[in-house]
């Protein structure tokens, strides 16, 4: 029998209607789990923790602390797999922390979300439960989520990262299957086993070690910027509390305006240089495969990092573990794999 962990957090999974307002209700993903309990009395028991509850858009980086820590805690090596219930606007982003913060965790970690809180008429929260534990019992390490798929059903997807590390082309690390996981045949759902394996990811940390202890304060803030026509840089002033990095999105061709001065992301770079700031450009794809584009060739000798085949959420998630940790230095987590 498996022992599983849960650690409900909030979101529409454990949610509920209040005069006509939806919102995280006590209770409810506990109905959850003691469903999941009886359908799986053969094969899996299960534990809960309950870190926090809240809508998971009102989530904050420090929230991604208390959850690893609340899984120290609970001793969550002992366990089979564990399973996290999450909300889905900001499930990806979790999902990208613990792909980094469970580094070296070789059991299966997996993150579940809902269209509606458990025990309304139209929820996939037990079928999306359900494939999470059918997920744990295959015994694969990795983490992942499940979510619906409006064609596919029941989808579980590993939460891979794509990257490399800093200044050169990536290569992937992971393995995004869709192969492995629940998907609807002939009306009903049915395990799917895809020709594709997990891949165990390499680590820089002892576990036995590492997973004993309580993560740092997530202090250091990393702030976000978008590309778009006509942003002004002038209304960024880092004078009274400055980000420690600054995650910067570029257009499909690695590129960014490179001026009138306002406008010009290379000048901007200079400045933050020039306040201890440093800035990582997404995605350098083009330039780094040396097609650079004239507005693209000041990126480089302003000092910027450039990280490609990453996403957004798994860029942003890296960089505040990265200026959270105190292992090594930020750059160097940023190449790690």
């Amino acid at each position: 029998m498996k022992r599983i962990l849960t650690a409900l957090t909030g979101g529409t999974i454990g949610s509920a209607v209040q005069n006509g307002v939806i919102d995280v209700q006590s209770g409810v993903a506990d109905g959850l789990v003691q469903a999941a309990g009886k359908k799986f009395k053969a094969d899996a028991r299960f534990d809960t923790v309950c870190p926090y509850m809240i809508l998971s858009e009102n989530l904050v980086p420090a929230h991604w602390e208390t959850l690893y820590n609340a899984l120290i805690d609970a001793d969550f090596t002992a366990y089979d797999g564990v399973i996290v219930a999450h909300g889905s606007d900001t499930l990806d982003y979790t999902a990208a922390a613990f792909r980094y913060l469970l580094r070296g965790f070789c059991k299966p970690v997996v993150f579940v979300a809902a269209n509606y809180g458990f025990g309304h008429p139209q929820s996939n929260a037990f079928d999306n439960f359900s494939a999470a534990v059918e997920l744990i019992l295959t015994g694969r390490a990795g983490v992942y989520s499940v979510k619906a798929d409006s064609e596919l059903g029941i989808r579980s997807e590993e939460c891979g990262v794509r990257s490399e590390g800093l200044g050169i082309r990536s290569e992937e690390c992971g393995v995004r299957s869709e192969g492995l996981g629940i998907r609807s045949e002939d009306g009903q759902n049915g395990i799917q086993h895809g020709a594709s394996s997990v891949v165990p990811h390499s680590s820089f940390l002892t576990p036995n070690s590492y997973f004993t202890v309580h993560h740092p304060p997530f202090t250091r803030k990393i702030a976000a910027i978008c590309a778009y026509p006509g942003l002004d840089y002038r209304l960024f002033d880092f004078s009274s509390e400055p980000p420690a990095a600054i995650l910067h999105t570029l257009y499909h061709s690695s590129t960014a305006c490179a001026g009138p001065a306002e406008h010009s992301l290379p000048a901007f770079i200079r400045r933050c240089k020039a306040q201890h700031i440093d800035v990582y450009l997404l995605d350098g794809k083009h330039y780094l495969e040396n097609r650079r584009y004239a507005s693209g060739e000041g990126l480089a000798e302003s000092g910027a990092y450039f990280l490609t085949g990453i996403s957004f959420e798994e860029a942003y998630a890296k960089l505040v573990i990265a200026y959270n940790q105190i292992r090594m230095s930020p750059q160097k987590y940023m190449a790690e794999k």
